[in-house]
Parts: C-alpha cells; sequence; structure tokens
C-alpha cells in the first residue's frame, strides 16, 4: 500500500515536471529580430526607375558638369602642332587656355565642395544607420531581459506550486499514512486477540471502506450536480445576457426611430410653419394692398362728396338768389300790371329754371345719399379687413 502511494507521488512530480518544461519551452521560443538586408545593383533596378537617373557621360550636356567624356572633347588636344611665329595667334591661344583653366579651376572647387557635401551626408547616414543600429540592439537587449525576468517570474510560480503540491501531497499522503497504520495496527491487534474481534475489526474497516466509498459518490454525485447546476446557471446566465443584449438594442433602435420620428415632425412642423408664416405674409400683403387701394378710393369718393356738397352749396346759394328774384318780381307784379305781360314769359323762364334748379338739387341729394352709402360700405370693409389682419397677427404670434 506505502509502495502504491509512492508511486503515485512520484508520477505527480513527473507530470509536474514535464508540463513545467513544456512550459518553459514555449516561453523561451526566440524571436527572430534579424534584419535580412538586400544588396540592389542599379543593373537590377526596373527600367522607368533607371531613366530617371542621369548617365555621367551625359552630366555635361544637363548641367554643365565637366564630365571625361566633355573633357576629352574640349580640353584635351592631342594634336601636337608648332607654336605659331605670330604673337597676336599665341596670346589668343593664352587667352582660350586661361579661359579654360578658370573652367577647370571652377570645376575643381564645385567638385571639392560636393565632395565635401557627400562626404558629410555620407557621415550623417552612417550616424543615422549606426543610431538605429544601437536602438535595435537597445530594443533587443530590453526585449530579452524582459524575456528572461518573465521566465524567471514564471519559473518561480511553477516551482511555487510544484512545492506547494509536493507539500499537499506530502501532507496528504502523511494522512493516509497514518491511517492505513492505524487499521493496520487494529488488525493486528484483532488477529492477536479471539476471532471475534478479528470480525469487529474487518467489519469496522468494511464498513469505513464503505463509508469512504458512499461518501465518495455521492461527494462525486453532488460535484456532478454542482457542475451540472453550475452549467445550467452560466446557460441562464448567458441566455439573460443574450435577451438584455437583445433588449438594449431593440430599445437603441426604437430610441433611434424615435428621435428620426421626432426630428422628422420637427421638420414637417418647421416647413408647415414656413409655408404658414409664407401664407401669412402673402395674406397681410393683400390686406396692405386691399386697404390701400381701400383707402384711395374712399379717398377719391370722399373728395367727390366734397365737391358735389360744394355744387349743392353753390347751386343752394343760386337757388335763393333765384328765389329772391322771383319774389321781388311777385312784389313788382301788382303794382305793375301793364308789365305784367311783358315779365309773364320772363317769370314762365323762371319757372323752369327754378324746376330745373330743383331737379338739380334732389339728383345732387341723391347723389350724396349713395356717397354717403358707399362711403359707409367702405368704412366697413375697412373694418373687416383690420379684424382679419388682427386675427392673422394673432395667428402669426401663436406659431
Amino acid at each position: 500500500m506505502i509502495n502504491k502511494i509512492a508511486l503515485a507521488i512520484v508520477c505527480l512530480i513527473a507530470g509536474f515536471s514535464l508540463s513545467f518544461l513544456k512550459f518553459q519551452k514555449e516561453d523561451e521560443a526566440p524571436k527572430d529580430t534579424n534584419q535580412t538586408i538586400y544588396s540592389i545593383n542599379f543593373d537590377d533596378l526596373p527600367e522607368e526607375e533607371k531613366q530617371r537617373y542621369v548617365s555621367k557621360d551625359d552630366l555635361y550636356e544637363y548641367g554643365g558638369y565637366i564630365t571625361p567624356k566633355s573633357y576629352m572633347q574640349n580640353f584635351v588636344d592631342d594634336k601636337d602642332l608648332n607654336l605659331s611665329n605670330n604673337v597676336n595667334e599665341l596670346q589668343e591661344q593664352v587667352r582660350e587656355l586661361s579661359k579654360k583653366n578658370e573652367i577647370l579651376a571652377a570645376d575643381n572647387v564645385d567638385m571639392s565642395e560636393k565632395n565635401l557635401d557627400f562626404i558629410s551626408k555620407i557621415s550623417e547616414m552612417k550616424r543615422n544607420i549606426e543610431n538605429e543600429k544601437n536602438e535595435i540592439v537597445e530594443k533587443n537587449q530590453k526585449a530579452l531581459g524582459e524575456l528572461e525576468a518573465q521566465h524567471f517570474e514564471n519559473i518561480q510560480a511553477l516551482t511555487k506550486r510544484l512545492n506547494e503540491a509536493q507539500a499537499d501531497m506530502i501532507e496528504s499522503s502523511k494522512a493516509y499514512e497514518k491511517k492505513i497504520i492505524d487499521l493496520e495496527n487494529a488488525i493486528n491487534d484483532a488477529r492477536n486477540g479471539d476471532e471475534s474481534k478479528l470480525k469487529d475489526a474487518e467489519a469496522g474497516f468494511n464498513k469505513f471502506k464503505e463509508s469512504f466509498e458512499a461518501n465518495y459518490t455521492a461527494l462525486k454525485e453532488q460535484n456532478n450536480e454542482l457542475n451540472a447546476t453550475l452549467a445550467q446557471k452560466e446557460a441562464l446566465i448567458k441566455e439573460y445576457e443574450k435577451a438584455q443584449s437583445e433588449k438594449d438594442r431593440g430599445e437603441k433602435k426604437e430610441i433611434l426611430l424615435l428621435k428620426e420620428e421626432i426630428e422628422r415632425v420637427k421638420n414637417d412642423a418647421d416647413t408647415q410653419k414656413f409655408s404658414y408664416e409664407k401664407e401669412i405674409n402673402a395674406l397681410n400683403d393683400g390686406f396692405e394692398t386691399q386697404k390701400s387701394v381701400m383707402e384711395d378710393e374712399l379717398s377719391k369718393k370722399a373728395n367727390k362728396i366734397i365737391d358735389l356738397q360744394e355744387a349743392l352749396e353753390s347751386n343752394k346759394t343760386a337757388l335763393k338768389d333765384r328765389i329772391y328774384e322771383l319774389e321781388e318780381i311777385k312784389k313788382n307784379l301788382n303794382s305793375k300790371d301793364l308789365m305784367a305781360q311783358s315779365y309773364n314769359g320772363k317769370n314762365l323762364e323762371l319757372n323752369a329754371s327754378l324746376a330745373a334748379l330743383h331737379k338739380s338739387f334732389d339728383d345732387l341729394k341723391q347723389k350724396s345719399l349713395k356717397s354717403e352709402q358707399e362711403n359707409k360700405l367702405a368704412n366697413e370693409n375697412i373694418s373687416s379687413l383690420k379684424k382679419e389682419l388682427e386675427r392673422a397677427n394673432a395667428l402669426n404670434k401663436k406659431l
């Protein structure tokens, strides 16, 4: 029995060791931080990329640079000719050589400056490459340090877990060894005694074994039930979370639809308000125009009434004058019978004039009444228009 327990402990320690080594190998998987540098020649470039560069032989044509080709063409004279005895020709040759010498000197200065610039650029490129290299090395060292620290931490954690597992196994093995020793002692004591005690001890051991197996089976079933309950609760939680998520999505969608509906109603209200304001402005403009027309018409009719009243007053004055003349004539008729016949025709004329004046007076009176009625109707129309305008302004303020 003790050998079986020792074998179980050895197997457990071996399992922990294998899992520790496997975890360590997974953590220590090297990371490829090397950067591959490819060598590219000018001939390896595509043809369209080559066309972007200028050949060294063509530099003179493009930028006035002195190249070996242009130097051989313009500055090297391989003709071995005798010097002329003409002073002017010699002076011309000296001036030409001096000019070429100045060009060569300027080209040398330009080449020196370009060489210095090129050297400075090369130095800067070297510094940048060195800095990048140092940064890469520093980054790799930092990553390596972090990896080593992580490995060390993992080793410590696994060592701690292994020590705890070994301690638990040792405690458990000690407890089981103690129980086994107690049972063996009890069995040995029972064997040394009478057979009844042996049977009692064996029965107690069997009872303990059955109780242990029953408790183990019950605990296993209870554990299975707990796992099933836990799985069921986890499923319920997932279903609840799913339903809650769908509910949240539905509420968000509903809120979005409500916002869109509110925005649409608001836009419709703004459009309707703009339409109402436009109609009210049109009504106000129409009212103002109609009011202006009615006021002009009323002013014209009032002026016409004034003219008619003035004409009526003038006719009244003329009628009074005629009546006065007629009365004077009637007064003189009694004393002047001889003159009655001569004035009879005149009297008839005056009567006719008087009748005409009365008719004209009646016509003016009818026209005056008609003008007053039209004036009254115009005032009523103006009052009605003012009420409509006030109603429209009140509606506009409400909107």
